[in-house]
């Protein structure tokens, strides 16, 4: 649900090209994509948001490493139009393409919006904070708590999925796109 928040307020911020950044994470086990439930949930939600505006899903991984993220940056921004607003399914991540960003000589969020996940006080420039979404963390604390006593306590316990509340915490990452961009995407500039 967070990623959805995270996608909607971009939406409501007057975004129309948003693009979903997942960084490709390998299994040393398999040469496959490895299982990442919980971004997989995150992507669901960003994929929800896109389709409930009546926007088109743009989805990019890239290898976690700085070269590879510049270059995919380098071809998702060369694009015309590029998008206005970036998704990224943790605050690493977020941190990771605004640094890079940066040194392309993109403006955050003058040229580009980005949202984080996670809330871990990153930020991308001096005294400039992430739009994130915050997450329950002693909840999910308690809960992993109880998940134990309650394994240590039955000989079996089936498995369950739980979800935590989550926020949305508006801060400097995300503005409207500029009303040139606006103009390109179809939406009424006054």
């Amino acid at each position: 649900y967070g990623a959805f928040m995270a996608t909607k307020h971009l939406v409501e911020q007057g975004h129309r090209r948003i693009a979903f950044l997942r960084p490709l994470l390998k299994n040393p086990i398999h040469r496959g994509r490895s299982l990442d439930v919980v971004e997989d949930e995150r992507l669901k939600g960003y994929r929800i948001a896109m389709l409930d505006a009546g926007l088109a899903v743009n989805v990019r991984e890239f290898e976690h490493r700085p070269d590879a993220v510049q270059e995919m940056l380098v071809q998702l921004c060369g694009r015309r139009p590029a998008p206005t607003g970036l998704v990224c399914p943790s605050d690493g991540t977020a941190a990771l393409i605004a640094g890079e960003l940066l040194k392309l000589g993109y403006h955050i969020p003058e040229d580009v919006s980005l949202t984080g996940f996670g809330a871990t006080s990153k930020s991308f420039a001096k005294d400039q904070q992430f739009t994130t979404v915050s997450c329950d963390y002693a909840g999910m604390g308690r809960m992993g708590a109880e998940l134990i006593v309650e394994a240590l306590e039955h000989a079996q316990v089936r498995p369950r999925r739980e979800i935590l509340l989550v926020q949305l915490e508006a801060h400097d990452s995300v503005a409207a796109p500029l009303a040139g961009e606006l103009a390109a995407a179809g939406a009424k500039v006054f």
